[in-house]
């Protein structure tokens, strides 16, 4: 029976530890959560319950909606999502998604629907044509 290799991990540069598995990098979070957690509800966020990206605890790990994760970062103070909210007016405009949903500014976009900030402000500007799976555009 062969030994399973010890494996060297480091931190990205978005600060969470991974680890080398074949020609891959994984983060080290999700291979514990997909081992020993159970996710019956198949969500596909792995949220760090402290918001210490490196700490991987199994009881500091969750499955989460992308829209729990962002509210969390939000709840805990790792996100903000007023920043810059003086110098960028168009972040306060209302936007709208291609299923007639209605928000108030980019912002409350993101934290309703957990879709990151700059994916929708990357549609908007004609960047991308979809973020999130939907289609934006300013009311």
């Amino acid at each position: 029976m062969k030994q399973a290799k010890e494996r060297k991990t480091c931190v990205n540069a978005l600060g969470y530890e991974v680890v080398w598995l074949g020609d891959r990098l994984h983060l080290v979070h999700r291979l514990l959560a997909e081992q020993h957690i159970p996710n019956p509800k198949n969500l596909p966020f792995v949220n760090h319950i402290d918001g210490d990206k490196l700490n991987n605890n199994l009881k500091n790990l969750e499955w989460v909606t992308p829209g729990d994760n962002v509210r969390h970062a939000h709840k805990i103070g790792l996100m903000n999502p007023l920043r810059g909210a003086g110098t960028r007016p168009w972040c306060h405009k209302p936007v709208y998604d291609n299923f007639g949903n209605h928000f108030e500014s980019i912002s409350s976009a993101s934290v309703e629907t957990g879709i990151c900030l700059s994916s929708i402000m990357s549609c908007l500007s004609k960047r991308y044509k979809s973020a999130g799976g939907r289609v934006w555009n300013y009311a």
